[in-house]
């Protein structure tokens, strides 16, 4: 069986691996390639992920605007209610005290027909 040699056979190499003269084998190349092309990805991403952020507050603060203006709608709603329910029980008090006079006016009104034929 054959050993292996310690030492590289050719001059150019220096221990195992041998080394490369001044052009970077191809590898190398894609290898700077691939860390530009994650440099431009990880900038890409940090410019979406900030433009997310700038939407995300911009809709936070329009809809605590709406939320400000629909509480404004429903204290005047509710204000508009309180003075047509006061008005409406104005009124149903209006209308039993109405309804009291008739009734007396009933009960008096055969009383003066009598006075009025008898004074004839």
């Amino acid at each position: 069986m054959s050993e292996r040699l310690k030492e590289p056979v050719l001059k150019t190499g220096v221990g195992v691996n041998p080394t490369v003269g001044s052009n970077p084998t191809l590898s190398a190349e894609f290898i700077v390639e691939e860390i530009e092309m994650n440099k431009a990805v990880n900038v890409l991403t940090s410019v979406i992920l900030g433009g997310l952020l700038i939407s995300v507050f911009i809709l936070i603060q329009k809809s605590s605007e709406s939320n400000e203006n629909a509480v404004s709608a429903v204290k005047i709603g509710v204000s508009a209610n309180t003075k047509t329910l006061r008005e409406v029980r104005l009124m149903t008090l209006e209308l039993r005290n109405l309804q009291k006079d008739v009734s007396e006016i009933r009960t008096i009104l055969p009383k003066t027909k009598r006075v009025h034929t008898t004074i004839k």
